[in-house]
């Protein structure tokens, strides 16, 4: 609760760690690819499961491991929804098409 009260350095902060978690994904996905080479030859089908996998791990297992307070009122369903396809859409399959592109060479 703590750091709702930091002001700028707590905003800083959480930046950092968001671009950290993105690109610790990016090199979780990356490794696997390199052991199993269908994630590079199917990348949206890959992606879209890679991004429920870690829309699924982040809310089920980081964000209650987190200590951040739980709302008092569930989210919506099309909050949910939104949520589920931006990871999805933002994190899974652009990892996906970016890692594919980037080792269209090793196909």
């Amino acid at each position: 609760m703590q750091s709702f009260q930091l002001g700028t350095s707590s905003v800083i902060l959480g930046i950092a760690l968001h671009y950290a978690i993105a690109l610790a994904w990016t090199a979780i996905f990356y490794a696997a690819s390199r052991k199993f080479v269908i994630l590079l030859r199917k990348p949206l089908i890959s992606g879209v499961i890679y991004g429920l996998a870690v829309y699924l791990f982040m809310n089920l297992v980081v964000l209650p491991l987190s200590g951040v307070p739980h709302p008092i009122k569930a989210p919506s369903l099309t909050s949910r929804i939104n949520g589920v396809l931006a990871v999805v859409f933002c994190i899974g399959l652009t990892i996906s098409l970016l890692i594919r592109r980037e080792s269209s060479s090793t196909l």
